[in-house]
């Protein structure tokens, strides 16, 4: 039996460019910071430690950090798109628990994560016999397409008819 190998992140490749472009700078910064000063030529040098020091060093800071960004931001809707679909599933009821067994959150982290939710009026907090649970309204109640199995069938759907 073949392991399937788990998909690559795809934001890795950019923070490991983004951190190899910006070794790549320091290095090339420092190493003509240790020669600045000696005969020669001053502004090329200064030239060529612009371009192939301080210019990498930077863009590969910008391009690791902004990485590391959508990364972060893929792992919050990923998590999104997993306690809502449970919360359908539960009837628009969860506790930190639930979340916290379904998600790749820990019961602290699941708990703040409510609790956010809670405090930007997406849920309503609500304590019960096991504790708090959270209610997500709308997510037990039926999407209007599942009320109307016939939407064609609908008057206000049908298409309206030139008087003569």
């Amino acid at each position: 039996m073949s392991r399937r190998k788990p998909p690559a992140d795809p934001h890795l490749k950019g923070i490991s460019c983004g951190i190899l472009l910006a070794i790549f700078g320091a290095m090339v910064t420092g190493g003509a910071a240790l020669t600045f000063g000696e005969e020669g030529k001053p502004l090329g040098d200064a030239v060529m430690t612009l371009l192939f020091g301080v210019v990498p060093l930077v863009l590969g800071i910008v391009w690791a950090s902004r990485s590391a960004a959508a990364r972060r931001k893929a792992a919050w809707e990923e998590t999104e798109r997993k306690v809502l679909t449970l919360a359908m599933a539960r009837g628009g009821i969860l506790s930190a628990l639930e979340v916290a067994a379904k998600t790749d959150l820990s019961l602290d982290e699941a708990k703040r994560y409510l609790d956010r939710l809670a405090d930007q009026g997406h849920v309503d907090l609500t304590p019960s016999d096991q504790g708090l649970v959270y209610r997500f309204p709308g997510a037990g109640t039926p999407l209007p397409s599942e009320l109307d199995p016939h939407p064609q069938a609908h008057p206000a759907a049908a298409p309206r008819q030139r008087e003569q």
